[in-house]
């Protein structure tokens, strides 16, 4: 799948990650997942400050992939659009996701 293709996709409940040109779709967290997140969170908050570190819904254009890291530290000087960072999170903190069965 391309990246305009995965763009006009419509929205779902959880989240969807364009990567190697397959759709993979996270539900909805369970609450022992939020937790440990936010502990990351809140932990990378103290050590790095508010202009590096991102919560979820913060989406990384890389390559023609899109990735939404739940917790992520930016890299400085990363490109940015008006949507996304352009390239890597220097970390990122994710979840576990099944294949999407979409075509």
């Amino acid at each position: 799948m391309t990246f305009a293709e995965f763009e006009a996709l419509p929205d779902i409940e959880g989240k969807r990650e364009l990567i190697d040109g397959e759709v993979m779709e996270m539900p909805r967290p369970e609450n022992a997942h939020s937790r440990i997140a936010k502990r990351f969170l809140v932990l990378l908050l103290a050590r790095l400050g508010e202009s590096r570190v991102w919560q979820d819904h913060t989406g990384y254009r890389i390559g023609r992939g899109w990735i939404e890291p739940d917790v992520s530290v930016s890299c400085p000087n990363r490109g940015l659009t008006a949507n996304n960072f352009v390239g890597s999170p220097r970390w990122r903190f994710f979840r576990l996701v099944k294949r999407s069965t979409a075509s």
